[in-house]
């Protein structure tokens, strides 16, 4: 699975260049933008498997993106994995239960960041058509 997409969303331009690096090093396809203010508009372009998210940003934040996100009936199913230094449980929890799949404490090895990311992508639904035979027919 490591040609995987995977877009990155962080106001933070250290740490979305680290992140982006990182998984570019484990051969997965990144792309970075600085807000989700046109979350739905990149994700058509780019159409990643999985959205890094922060949660602490201006304008949109990390939990109004996943809101945006799962509501759309085209990315809901993206998994999304939340990279933050907000670490108090009903932050935890808030971005958990609104669809969430991991939550990242930063600092964090780029080891974990490439594991989660591996776990989080094994688990996410595959989109591939069913492929049906017989004989020399197939569909």
């Amino acid at each position: 699975m490591s040609h995987a997409k995977i877009l990155v969303v962080d106001d933070e331009k250290d740490v979305r260049d680290y992140l982006i690096s990182v998984l570019t090093d484990e051969n997965f396809e990144v792309r970075g933008v600085e807000g989700g203010e046109d979350i739905l508009a990149v994700l058509s372009s780019f159409s990643p498997n999985i959205l890094l998210l922060d949660y602490s940003m201006p304008g949109k934040n990390g939990v109004e993106i996943i809101r945006v996100v799962r509501g759309n009936r085209t990315f809901a199913q993206i998994p999304i994995i939340m990279v933050t230094g907000l670490d108090s449980e009903e932050e935890k929890v808030a971005a958990l239960e609104l669809g969430a799949d991991d939550y990242i404490l930063k600092p964090f090895s780029a080891k974990e960041l490439s594991a989660r990311v591996r776990a989080v992508l094994r688990r996410a639904p595959r989109d591939e058509k069913e492929r049906l035979e017989n004989g020399e027919l197939v569909v």
